[in-house]
């Protein structure tokens, strides 16, 4: 992955280099892997660690001084994180700075790397873990922090059977109070791990857009007296097993069989791997968390690489002014960078890929007083998300008030791209490709159920490739955008949906407006229902969900009766009818625009004009031109 730094860090770096040079200015140390702590921290006698930087930059500055630590090339083995706090930071104007001198290539990680592989069987390769110091391989799991392999910068997939993109089938679950514990199957492969320990199941054991993990405790055949054969489980996660879900068993030697798998025998402390290419380096994650802030304000993490975390790779929390930019975080085993409680943030020119979890989540803003937490997430390159946690993981999680979501690449993900709730954010000029290959009911977009998430635009993004290439059981479409459960009050303008199965899904939500959005190779352009008028009545009734959520906000006095009056009379306004949602100039070139008839539109009191069936486009995936002139704002439509 390739992108481009930003140019603003050769102005900072050159002026820091003057600082430096000349004894004035802030203060600056100099940190390599081949220094010493007890060194002066120059540029000829570098400190060796990351810690001992900060506590000599503490020491040096004052309170109205912001600081730079340059760290030279190569990589900084973290066996514990590093931790900011109030006092580790700089001023407005004048940030403390962390970042890569002179372009240099620096890799923070919290991993080992490992050699000497020896060949255990045909093109199967292994290494001894406890010869080189490592005993701790973590515990198995969704969420765990547990070991993981990477060969030559790429994950490598857990041993499994059937292979990666296929699934086997439960038959019958349990009865009463058993559920949980098990289920039938016919699959007599499944003999083979009798017992084996430490054998997994990865599953969507009710819906397809909720996965889970179970421990097998158990294979016996004919198992309380039926023809079948029993999988007995223990610690599971997720819904519980139902009749013809799909899974997949995981983390036994006997299913590496094929190259970019590995395993990890804990008991014996051996690694196993069928490499994809010559080994070029393997590393294995070895410690949980790389960066750490608390309340620490005025800081810039830039033109760094962090690699080989369990758990996360950067956490800031409640910060104001902090940017993260032209940093790399690569191979994570849960979350890349949260950003929780912060202010005027940025994060952007980043690239982020293979995490287990989400890439990037942020949240910032009061919702209760509105007042905005200008987070601006923007020039993001963000690939292969969710790979141990696949549903509910996006490329970008959001929350809060007032953040803006801008000119991000983000592709390759199971299940959503985007997934938030909130108010007053922007999301514009995204490319959003290849979602939702392996759930059901889901989208790259995602937002649903909470009438107080008000004042949202999702303008200019251009969202394609959103289609299933895996069998799945519960039913339902995927979507580009998906409203879900009557959310309600967003504007959808100048978008491209390309090749998705649904374009633009609006589950029973009102006052939706879809303007001057383009719809090309899609099934279905446009969905949209009226749930809240029969199934899905008591969420919008009188003391709903719906209305709870709105009450937690005192909805009806400022500021929210102020910034969003058509809130104040909601609940006797056509409540449960998804009215004044608007569709019009739209260009479509697909054979099915809406799966409603304009009668209905207009009979839930919504409407549609000017949609015009053009193929003016061949697949053209850059974003809509800013030469789009922006509708007017959402009106206030009152009954």
């Amino acid at each position: 992955l390739m992108l481009a730094r930003p140019v603003v860090s050769v102005a900072v770096l050159l002026a820091c280099l003057v600082y430096v040079v000349s004894g004035q200015g802030v203060p600056a140390f100099f940190v390599s892997p081949t220094g010493s702590d007890s060194a002066a921290g120059t540029f000829a006698q570098p400190f060796l660690t990351l810690s001992h930087a900060r506590d000599a930059l503490r020491a040096k500055k004052t309170s109205s001084q912001g600081g730079v630590i340059f760290l030279r090339g190569g990589v900084y083995v973290l066996a514990s994180p590093l931790t900011l706090g109030a006092g580790d930071g700089g001023v407005a104007g004048d940030h403390v700075i962390w970042q890569a001198y002179n372009g240099e290539t620096v890799r923070i990680v919290g991993g080992v790397q490992v050699s000497n592989f020896t060949v255990y069987k045909g093109a199967i390769v292994s290494c001894d873990l406890k010869a080189h110091g490592l005993t701790d391989y973590g515990t198995m799991g969704a969420s765990t922090s547990k070991m993981e392999a990477y060969l030559n910068g790429q994950p490598l997939n857990l041993a499994r059977w059937p292979d990666l993109g296929n699934w086997t089938s439960i038959v019958q679950t349990f009865n009463g109070s058993a559920l949980d514990m098990g289920f039938y199957t016919n699959e007599s492969r499944l003999l083979n791990y009798m017992g084996q320990t430490d054998v997994w199941l990865h599953g969507y054991w009710s819906w397809d857009w909720a996965d889970g993990y179970a421990r097998v405790e158990g294979i016996i055949p004919k198992y309380n007296g039926s023809a079948l054969t029993g999988v007995l489980t223990s610690n599971k996660t997720g819904y519980d097993y139902g009749d013809k879900s799909r899974y997949a068993v995981i983390n036994s030697l006997s299913d590496l069989d094929q190259p970019g798998e590995y395993y990890i025998d804990r008991p014996n402390g051996v690694l196993y791997l069928w490499p994809t290419s010559a080994i070029s380096e393997v590393w294995v994650s070895l410690y949980d968390n790389l960066i750490t802030t608390s309340g620490t304000n005025h800081i810039t993490f830039e033109n760094l690489n962090f690699e080989y975390a369990r758990q996360t790779a950067v956490t800031l929390q409640n910060g104001v002014d902090v940017t993260v930019t032209g940093c790399s975080i690569m191979n994570i085993g849960y979350v890349g960078l949260v950003a929780t409680n912060l202010t005027n943030a940025t994060i952007s020119y980043n690239t982020i890929a293979h995490t287990g979890a989400t890439s990037i989540d942020i949240s910032g803003g009061d919702r209760m007083t509105l007042a905005p937490g200008n987070i601006d997430v923007h020039n993001n390159v963000i690939q292969d998300m969710a790979r141990w946690n696949r549903c509910y993981k996006p490329g970008i999680a959001w929350a809060g008030v007032g953040n803006s979501i801008r000119n991000n690449t983000i592709s390759d993900g199971p299940h959503n791209a985007i997934l938030g709730l909130g108010n007053d954010h922007l999301f514009e000029y995204n490319i959003i490709s290849n979602f939702c290959y392996e759930t059901s009911d889901a989208s790259a977009f995602y937002t649903g159920r909470d009438w107080s998430a008000q004042g949202n635009i999702l303008r200019y993004n251009t969202i394609q490739h959103v289609r299933k290439n895996q069998v799945t059981v519960s039913g339902g479409t995927v979507q580009g955008v998906y409203l879900d459960d009557q959310m309600s009050y967003w504007q959808i303008l100048g978008n491209k949906f390309i090749d998705c199965e649904v374009g633009y899904f609006v589950g029973g939500g009102r006052e939706n407006i879809a303007r001057q959005n383009y719809f090309q190779n899609c099934t279905l352009d446009i969905h949209f229902d009226n749930r809240g008028m029969n199934w899905q009545k008591a969420t919008c009734a009188k003391g709903g969900l719906l209305e709870q959520r709105l009450q937690a906000f005192n909805y009806q006095s400022p500021p929210w009766s102020v910034h969003y009056p058509w809130l104040v009379n909601i609940m006797s306004n056509y409540t449960c009818i998804p009215a004044f949602n608007v569709f019009e100039d739209n260009t479509y070139c697909d054979p099915t625009f809406i799966d409603q008839t304009e009668d209905t539109v207009q009979s839930w009191h919504s409407s549609m004009s000017n949609n015009v069936h053009v193929c003016q486009m061949n697949d053209d995936l850059a974003p809509t031109p800013t030469t789009i002139i922006p509708t007017q704002p959402l009106k206030n439509n009152v009954h």
